[in-house]
Parts: C-alpha cells; structure tokens; sequence
C-alpha cells in the first residue's frame, strides 16, 4: 500500500484476525502492523522486517499516526540500507544497550572489588575517595565514552576546588582504573595519559623547637584518641596510617615493640618499631574496646584526621603545618642535634633500603632503632618539660 494519512487511517483488522501486517510500497521490509490485545482493542505500529542470514529481525519503531508518518519513513530507509550494507540492525542496537549499560560508576565497582584483595587497607580508602568522590561527574557515562577532554575538564575543576595535589592524586588513580578497564576489552585507550599533571611544590616544611613544644602542651593529657596519636607520632616518626590502624594484637608492650605486618607498610615489608618509655606509657594509657582490636578510634581504625586537626590549629598560633611534618622533624632534628647515623634514621622511618643493600643486608637493626628513639624522646621530653636535654651525642 501507499502509506497516506487517508490510507493509514482507512486500514482495519478483521474480527477473525489478531495480527497482520501491511506492506509499504516505497521502502522493502516497512509495514505497519496491527495487532489486538486481551481487551480487543487494536494498536497499529510502524514495524520493519528484514533477513539477516538464517535470522530475521522485526525492530518496532513505535505507534503509528499521521503525525509520525515522515519520521517512520526516514528510519525504515535507514534500516533498509544497514541491512543492505551488512548491518545487522536489531545486533547493532543491542550492542549499543549493552555498552550503555557500561558505565563508569558499574565498571568502578568492579574494579574497586579486584583491587581490595590487594591493596593496603588505608590505600584503598584513599583510592575508593578519588574514584567514588572526586570522579563522580563521570559515574554516570558510559565509559567508552569517556575522553580527554571529559577528563582534563574534571581535573582542573578539581584542582581549582580542592588543590593541585588532590587532582595528581585523581588522575593517578584514575589512570589505574583506565588501564585495568583496557585489559578488561572496556575501552581501546587510557584517556588519562595525555592530560595535564598539576605543579605542585614538595614539601620542606620542619618544625623548630619552639613549635614542636606547642603542639606538644596544646595536645591533651586525658583519653582523646587525637591527642595520643600525635604525641605518638612525634615520639616515633611513623606514618600516620601505621598508627592511625593500629592494632593491640601488633602491640608487644612488654617487648617495648610494635610489629607492623607487610601488608600495612608502604615498602611491603614487616617493620618492627621500637617504643620508648613515653610511648609505652602513652598505650598503656589506652581503653581497650571489647568490640574490636584497634587502638584508635572505632572499628575501622582512626578516621576523623581532618576534623580532629582543625580543632587543634585553633588552638595554635603557629603557621600551617602538616603531621607528616613531625616526621620530618623527627629526621632533622635525630641528625643536626642528637647526631644519630643516616642509615639508623632510614630504619627508623622505614624507608625502602637504596640498590644492592636491599638484597644482601638483612639486619633489622633493631638495637640502634631502639637507641634512636629513646634519645629522641628525651629531647622531645625536654622540649616540653622546658628544660636541658640529656641527650648526649654518641659521635666521636
């Protein structure tokens, strides 16, 4: 038939008939299709049929009126010809669905899954808030679909919001994910490689003494988790996740040591870290929770670093500062004042041995880690006490 409004409108379905097509005289395969349901009333749409090999494919394209008349016609030509040039057009469109329903917030999951079976715990918190947080304006596309331009307008919002450091941080883990999603066959690129890393300036900042005892008094002497951990922090320069996560069962109080397992250090290797008495005193101090192991905090560690640290600037009056900062104080002043050895400073802070060291020196170095620290807690001690240290220089 010639598809008019007058002839479209003319067409019927006898009462003997639920189902019948009408062929279009100007496009093969293009029908209009009437149809009656449970309740007998008749519904007409715009169909096409083609053969694609042994299969044959009917795609709708919705209720047919005059109004819709020279829509229909454009897609069944368009059909027409896919199926002419070697398309398969009900494949196409299901192709299409399915890579729709690869977006980037589903693939995360995934990805984020995979990688918990390997990553530190306090490295996949940080990571699950780059991707989860700050990659949120893309959880919703799909990820092939996902490009250059889509990703260096993110970073740079994101480095206007939340710093140049936060936006390095996102692109690296952004990255990964990109990676992991090409071995997966997801995308054919890493969209990430040819975006720009923000400047940053390293970081030199160390405290003088003056500030070291501040932070010091300003901290409290009662049971505030907060206030154990940094004075924790400052008498053994560890990492702030290393105590952050700390555990009663890597605690041997007797032994004066702390047992750190690979899988919490950041070189991948157990640490034993040695406790002075005013650290000992500063655990032995500690409430033991019956619900869980950890030292600080709830049940998953110590987490309110942020909060817990402007509560505490506001009862400073020195310029900003950092906690790892007391760590590399700690370094600075072990080596200009109390004259401790590099190398007893590098096991001290855990750092990766450097070249052929890491192979062959298997020594923990233990006695000279201890020594350290217990000379450094006299010269923190003197600092807030106010008076001489004891600390006497071991060099010649």
């Amino acid at each position: 038939m010639k598809l008019t409004q007058a002839a479209l409108a003319s067409l019927r379905l006898p009462e003997c008939v639920n189902d019948r097509a009408f062929s279009i005289d100007d496009t093969p395969g293009f029908a209009v299709r009437l149809r009656r349901n449970r309740e007998g009333k008749v519904k007409a749409t715009f169909t096409f049929q083609y053969r694609f090999g042994k299969k044959q494919g009917r795609p709708v394209f919705g209720p047919a009126t005059p109004a819709t008349i020279p829509a229909a016609r454009a897609w069944a030509m368009a059909l027409y010809v896919k199926t002419k040039g070697g398309v398969d057009p009900v494949a196409e469109r299901a192709a299409a669905v399915a890579k729709a329903g690869e977006t980037v917030g589903a693939c995360l999951e995934l990805f984020l899954a995979q990688r918990a079976k390997t990553l530190r715990p306090r490295s996949l918190v940080e990571m699950r808030r780059h991707l989860l947080v700050h990659c949120r304006p893309l959880h919703r596309l799909p990820i092939a679909d996902v490009d250059r331009r889509t990703v260096a307008l993110l970073l740079n919002k994101l480095a206007e919001t939340s710093g140049p450091v936060a936006a390095n941080l996102t692109r690296s883990a952004l990255s990964t994910f990109m990676v992991w999603a090409m071995k997966q066959g997801l995308v054919d690129t890493n969209p990430v490689v040819a975006t720009n890393k923000n400047p940053t300036q390293s970081r030199e900042r160390t405290l003088t003494d003056d500030e070291l005892r501040a932070i010091w008094l300003a901290l409290d002497d009662g049971p505030d988790d907060y206030s154990a951990l940094v004075r924790l922090l400052i008498l053994t320069a560890a990492r702030r996740q290393e105590l952050g996560g700390l555990t009663w069962s890597e605690c041997d109080l007797d032994a004066e040591l702390i047992h750190l397992p690979r899988e919490r250090m950041k070189q991948k290797r157990a640490f034993d870290l040695p406790l002075s008495p005013p650290a000992v005193a500063i655990l032995k101090a500690r409430p033991r929770h019956p619900d869980h192991d950890f030292v600080f905090g709830t049940k998953i560690g110590f987490q309110t670093w942020s909060w817990a640290k402007r509560q505490l600037d506001e009862r400073l009056t020195i310029a900003p500062w950092r906690l790892h900062d007391l760590r590399r104080t700690a370094a600075t002043r072990m080596a200009e004042k109390i004259k401790i050895l590099p190398h007893v400073i590098e096991e001290v802070l855990g750092h990766a041995r450097p070249g052929i060291a890491a192979v062959y020196n298997k020594s923990t170095y233990l006695p000279e880690k201890a020594d350290a620290l217990v000379r450094w807690a006299e010269y923190v001690s003197a600092l807030a006490e106010g008076r001489p240290s004891k600390v006497v220089s071991l060099r010649a």
